[in-house]
């Protein structure tokens, strides 16, 4: 096996350059590429345990070239952002990040939550895209209401009295990020009341850009927790009939997805996706 490399790069766009890592294959190549896309606002817990960094290491394991990046105004990308719009998505940050597995036979694209809308948004720009796996994804414009809020808060008062996390509280660094975590799970409590729910015409648009891409031969999974909000959009028109279809392929984890950054549930989630990407792999083999 070889050893790990890694190439670490700004893309150029027009408005600023954006930070990107290319992880190379330490197995032999598969001729496959992944597009990491990852949430542009989630606790900091995720970015704590390295989820995408890890990910990135194991994929490539398998022998994939495998692309993350920062977007716009985050992370050591440039540019200033005061927030992420689930209907504004950064579709030249995702274009331009896939630019870099022009090599690769096909692409499978992986993105959370903002990163899974931009994805979407992106995918019909993005040539031999022969797989999606869209984690927690959203309707754009929609919002969960209080009785799945009240699934978030048991999770966040299970969490805060785990043996870990209170060991956690008298590390300087570990409690500046739960405190970082804590702010941002009580800004979503109330954003939560404020969001309209999910609108007939954002359903149908999202779910044409999904049959899209199922059209395409692409192998599209869908992933949410079975305590996330966003999971009920599934049981609405047209996303019902897609999933009855069987076009689109959901996996429902123990937990709460769109929420937590635990260790346990990231594994899962990894699981999830390196088996997506597996069966890409495999369809290109045969």
């Amino acid at each position: 096996m070889a050893h790990l490399s890694e190439t670490f790069l700004f893309l150029e766009l027009e408005d600023a350059p954006r930070f990107a890592v290319v992880t190379h294959p330490t197995a032999p190549e598969s001729g496959i590429g992944v597009l990491l896309c990852n949430g542009g606002w989630i606790s900091g817990s995720w970015y704590f345990n390295r989820f995408y960094v890890k990910l990135a290491r194991s994929l490539a394991s398998a022998g994939h070239l495998v692309v993350r990046f920062d977007w716009f105004g985050s992370g050591e990308s440039p540019g200033f952002l005061r927030s992420f719009r689930l209907d504004e998505p950064f579709i030249e940050d995702v274009v331009a990040a896939a630019t870099q597995l022009g090599s690769c036979r096909a692409i499978v694209g992986v993105g959370y939550c903002f990163g899974a809308t931009s994805l979407l948004a992106a995918a019909n720009r993005i040539e031999r895209l022969a797989g999606a796996v869209l984690v927690s994804a959203v309707v754009p414009g929609s919002g969960p209401r209080a009785r799945a809020t009240k699934a978030t808060v048991r999770t966040l008062m299970r969490s805060a009295v785990r043996l870990s996390v209170i060991k956690g509280w008298f590390n300087p660094n570990a409690r500046r990020l739960y405190l970082k975590w804590f702010r941002v799970r009580i800004r979503a409590f109330f954003q939560r009341f404020r969001q309209p729910a999910p609108n007939v015409e954002s359903r149908v648009s999202m779910a044409k850009r999904l049959e899209s891409l199922t059209d395409r031969g692409a192998l599209v999974k869908l992933i949410y927790g079975e305590n996330d909000s966003n999971l009920r959009t599934l049981s609405l028109e047209p996303f019902a009939t897609l999933a009855e279809s069987g076009k689109l392929l959901i996996e429902v984890l123990p937990g709460d997805v769109e929420g937590s950054g635990s260790l346990e549930i990231q594994e899962s989630i990894s699981r999830a996706i390196e088996d997506a990407v597996a069966a890409v792999t495999r369809s290109y083999a045969s």
